[in-house]
């Protein structure tokens, strides 16, 4: 098993040399003791010329270290790709500009496509990103595109295909879940691609005017192998550049997205905010909200599941809001649960044979709410070896329904303030109507006390314990 290069291998790579250093200074003062003695003229010129060396090698060598010590070299933290999560929750604002390429096959014939990304996120509540889609059918392949975001006061929604935006007002606080999601998760993601722990230091490299270090992971798939690359910047420890490709049995490549300029703490390009329309774009204004804490819904057969946000709870428990239910079934009975997700976290379980391994969760439900004839479901996942959550593992939900099939999400929790963070779960609350045994109301400060519980072992009345795996 290759070693993953960390902060300490860095640090330690610098330590050795400022020993080196201070070992050869040492030996250099120290032969200034041993020169001869002067006697002759001709050798008095000859100990001046060695004392002028001498002189000089010492003053070049108290510059260096003053420029060692005023440029901060000395004491400047050097980053690896460990704990880039926890970086991210730091920044202010990020803006990712690249392209996706993709080979489809057309009549049996491979056809090239190259489509332009952009992504910009602003703390606390301002975001837009590009969007794509593909139509294929085998014969004929159509391409949409456009572009989403919001603000404090409007979203929009652009379609390129007929030159049309819709505008209307936004809602704050999805607004800025919606950063948060896309600063602490879907950028991450899309950068990183999986746990920190299976990329492996390639080298040093400069990219877009910066001396980075080159990460690599390479993990096998069923299509074939996905290889992801991102280069680093050791000081600031954030990403320059990054490419993930998606390579077939043969190596042949079948998809690629590369974010080829990432600049951190940037303000937005010019006419975003408030955004401006292109002269020749239908604008549509309505006073329709645009509200939503959904970021997945899957199904197979008759089988569907939905996720909402999932809530780091101080880092010793994840919140998260799930939803299951049978196409044309009548309203669902509360106290009847057909499939409950599998809950666990990914990428801080250690390894084996070469690869990160998961945690497991315990699942206790903890409230059901019934929204439009849909019940939606409160649970609290407690890892099973109770330890705290790291920043860089990934939390993941999988249904296995009876057909055999599964629905998965799998997605960071986000981490946020206690003020968010009530927000958050009030808001959520409000969208439906507590159902079944009465219980009392969840807000944050019942959710700690149900944690520290299901931590120490014991269960509550209100809240039992469905499921360990």
């Amino acid at each position: 098993m290759k070693h993953s290069i960390n902060d300490n291998d860095l640090f330690e790579a610098h330590s050795a040399f400022h020993r080196d250093h201070t070992r050869l200074r040492t030996e250099l003062l120290a032969s200034l003791s041993s020169l001869p003695a002067i006697e002759s003229s001709s050798r008095r010129v000859n100990g001046r010329m060695t004392w002028i060396a001498i002189s000089a090698t010492v003053c070049l060598s108290v510059i260096v270290i003053a420029w060692l010590a005023t440029s901060g070299l000395g004491s400047r933290k050097v980053y690896a790709l460990e704990g880039i999560q926890e970086r991210f929750l730091r920044i202010r604002s990020l803006h990712v500009k690249g392209s996706i390429h993709r080979t489809l096959e057309i009549n049996g014939e491979k056809v090239e496509k190259s489509i332009p990304l952009e992504w910009y996120a602003e703390r606390p509540s301002k975001y837009f990103h590009s969007w794509n889609s593909t139509e294929d059918d085998g014969q004929n392949v159509r391409f949409r595109t456009g572009m989403t975001g919001a603000d404090e006061d409007h979203s929009f929604f652009v379609s390129d295909d007929n030159q049309q935006v819709v505008r209307g007002k936004s809602d704050r606080l999805s607004t800025e879940l919606k950063v948060e999601f896309l600063l602490q998760n879907q950028l991450v993601q899309q950068m990183i691609g999986g746990p920190t722990a299976n990329f492996q230091l390639i080298g040093t490299e400069m990219m877009n005017g910066k001396k980075t270090n080159k990460f690599e992971s390479l993990r096998e798939a069923a299509h074939g192998q996905t290889r992801n690359a991102v280069w680093l910047d050791p000081i600031t420890g954030m990403p320059v550049r990054s490419l993930i490709e998606v390579l077939d049995s043969k190596g042949g490549k079948i998809f690629s997205m590369d974010y080829e300029s990432i600049e951190v703490n940037v303000p937005p390009p010019a006419n975003m905010f408030p955004y401006k329309p292109p002269e020749d774009y239908h604008l549509v204004e309505t006073e329709e909200r645009n509200i939503s804490f959904d970021v997945s819904s899957g199904g197979a057969g008759k089988d569907l599941s939905a996720v909402r946000y999932a809530f780091a709870i101080d880092r010793r428990a994840v919140l998260i809001c799930w939803h299951h239910r049978v196409e044309g079934d009548a309203e669902p009975d509360p106290d009847i649960i057909p499939v409950i997700p599998e809950l666990e976290l990914q990428g801080d379980g250690g390894t084996e044979n070469g690869k990160t391994t998961n945690r497991k969760c315990e699942h206790h439900l903890i409230q059901t709410q019934s929204e439009n004839g849909q019940l939606w479901r409160w649970s609290l996942a407690i890892p099973l070896d109770r330890r705290p959550i790291n920043p860089d593992e990934v939390f993941s939900s999988n249904f296995h329904f009876p057909s055999g099939s599964q629905s998965s999400d799998a997605n960071y929790p986000l981490i946020l303030t206690d003020e968010q963070l009530k927000n958050a779960i009030s808001a959520m609350r409000e969208l439906g109507k507590p159902v079944g045994k009465p219980k009392p109301e969840m807000n944050l400060v019942r959710l700690r006390w149900l944690t520290a519980r299901y931590l120490s072992g014991e269960s509550d009345d209100e809240a039992s314990n469905v499921e360990k795996k």
